[in-house]
């Protein structure tokens, strides 16, 4: 699935949902850009918001960030090659 965002200066940006789950009953998601130039990963929340149907994502403390981020590799540990 792919995700359109936009960056600080309102450019359009493509990402790919690499994976979503829940973790103490908070909905996270992880997203990679769509371009080649870049393996790192991008780490939100999933919230709703007012409009129905349409979810947010929130930033999250850099703490939490590797905290989901070591969820995902052991989730995804025989999907993906991690380093280090």
């Amino acid at each position: 699935m792919n995700i359109t965002l936009k960056d600080s200066s309102g450019t359009d940006v493509e990402f790919k949902m690499l994976d979503q789950f829940k973790h103490e009953e908070r909905t996270y998601v992880v997203l990679m850009p769509q371009t080649h130039a870049t393996t790192e990963v991008s780490i939100f929340e999933v919230v709703p918001t007012k409009d129905d149907g349409v979810d947010g994502l929130l930033g999250i403390t850099p703490e939490k960030t590797q905290e989901i981020f070591d969820i995902f590799k052991e989730r995804n540990k025989d999907r993906f090659n991690f380093k280090g």
